[in-house]
């Protein structure tokens, strides 16, 4: 049985940064798949589109797969914060 490991990011204009978290949770070597989720909280500095791209190279298979494989998701829209988002 393979194990599959869940992680949820909350966002909110962090297109400085977000790249870095994705390509972290992405790139985990092992024996293991992931499901990635980012809730956004509707960000205006193109934070939506970082997500975008990294939704469609992982759905392709452009990011070297170092795991059993990366399920990607992401929602944006507004929230009540870190914890709504997580929640």
């Amino acid at each position: 049985m393979v194990r599959t490991f869940h992680v949820v990011t909350p966002a909110f204009n962090s297109a400085d940064y977000i790249e870095r978290t994705l390509a972290s949770v992405a790139l985990q070597a092992g024996d293991f798949k992931v499901h990635h989720h980012v809730q956004d909280g509707g960000s205006a500095d193109g934070t939506t589109d970082i997500l975008r791209r990294w939704s469609h190279a992982l759905a392709y298979g452009l990011i070297p797969q170092l795991n059993r494989g990366v399920h990607f998701t992401f929602t944006s829209q507004p929230d009540a914060g870190m914890y709504d988002a997580i929640a």
